[in-house]
């Protein structure tokens, strides 16, 4: 799966590991939707997380993508009042496109104490000719 940011750039996220973290990170009533793309809208940064009855105002040409945790719902928003539910939006005085995105929610867990963990160090100038 891509994200794509304000910048245009595509990023790769893991939808399981973001609610994940939601998860564990928001207690309980974890968050319902991830960010996963904002234009013109100036109050929610990508990759940042909306809860359930969260009110959203855009302006006429600013665009916000959701994508809902629970449900996998993408939601593409343009103008008017967004309310954030559970599953997806409410949506008043806007335009919302809304498709299933692809998600991984299962997971597996072996019980293995095992950690695998590959890396390299380098220290100097890589610019240099030592």
């Amino acid at each position: 799966m891509s994200v794509f940011s304000s910048r245009g750039a595509i990023r790769p996220l893991s939808l399981a590991g973001a609610a994940v973290l939601a998860t564990v990170s928001g207690g309980l009533a974890g968050p319902a939707a991830l960010v996963e793309n904002v234009v013109g809208y100036r109050a929610a940064e990508v990759f940042s997380y909306v809860h359930e009855g969260e009110t959203i105002r855009l302006g006429p040409t600013d665009t916000i993508v959701l994508i809902y945790l629970s449900s996998c719902v993408r939601e593409t928003i343009t103008g008017g009042t967004v309310t954030v539910g559970i599953q997806q939006s409410e949506v008043q005085r806007g335009k919302v496109e809304r498709n299933k995105a692809q998600c991984e929610r299962t997971f597996i867990l072996t019980g293995s104490n095992e950690v695998h963990v590959a890396g390299r160090a380098l220290r100097g100038d890589p610019e240099s000719s030592d």
